[in-house]
């Protein structure tokens, strides 16, 4: 396995969702800041915060919850540049919530399909190409971090698919493990730990990347299978 490590100040060690105990004195990301600076956006996170609490504590599908708020976080507030973008962004993820949407199912695979092809991240750029052999998946993941960073981050390796799950587990990074759910179009990445994997500031293994091709791809290194 191979990781490409671009070394920055970590962005993330957090909880998933901000309310009035998010400390602003340690505020460090863009959108921190802002969340902080406007009453509107702060008063939106702290609602926010008590209506995720709310649904987690009657959902039935728990961890599907969580992982929905983690690629909120991710690919749809963190990608913000201004406060009409962050208040939109509480808004659409108020209302998810509201109406039992944060944690929604999904068509899933069948028996036959296979999840060989290439994935695309529609923000937060990033590409995902994986492999299927059997039920062992060889993939290889590239991801950027927004404006005005652009970090990246790279890693490979292969996990065993069980039904339309896998885990992957590094042993390059004890603490780095990444869970790929696939459909039929699309597939979830989630990092339970945002940055054990060796990857800098801002670039996350999270997030939901959509089928561009079904071809077999080209990757940068022979996967042996």
């Amino acid at each position: 396995m191979r990781t490409l490590i671009v070394i920055f100040p970590l962005l993330i060690g957090t909880p998933l969702t901000y309310g009035a105990s998010f400390d602003c004195t340690k505020a460090g990301s863009h959108v921190e800041k802002l969340i902080c600076s406007n009453t509107e956006l702060s008063k939106l996170d702290e609602k926010l915060s008590i209506a995720y609490a709310q649904k987690q504590s009657s959902s039935k599908s728990k961890n599907e919850l969580k992982s929905s708020q983690r690629r909120w976080l991710v690919e749809k507030r963190n990608t913000c540049a201004d406060a009409p973008c962050i208040k939109k962004a509480y808004e659409t993820r108020l209302n998810e919530i509201d109406h039992g949407q944060g944690d929604s199912a999904t068509t899933m695979l069948t028996a036959t399909d296979s999840v060989t092809g290439t994935w695309d991240r529609k923000t937060s750029q990033g590409t995902l190409q994986t492999l299927q052999v059997g039920s062992n998946v060889h993939f290889e993941l590239e991801i950027y971090s927004s404006a005005p960073a652009y970090n990246v981050g790279f890693i490979d390796g292969e996990f065993d698919l069980h039904g339309n799950i896998g885990i992957f587990q590094s042993t390059e990074y004890e603490k780095c493990k990444i869970t790929f759910t696939f459909y039929p179009t699309k597939v979830i990445l989630d990092s339970i730990t945002y940055n054990n994997c060796g990857f800098g500031h801002a670039v996350y293994a999270i997030g939901t990347f959509y089928l561009r091709s079904k071809e077999k791809p080209e990757f940068t290194s022979d996967p042996q299978m």
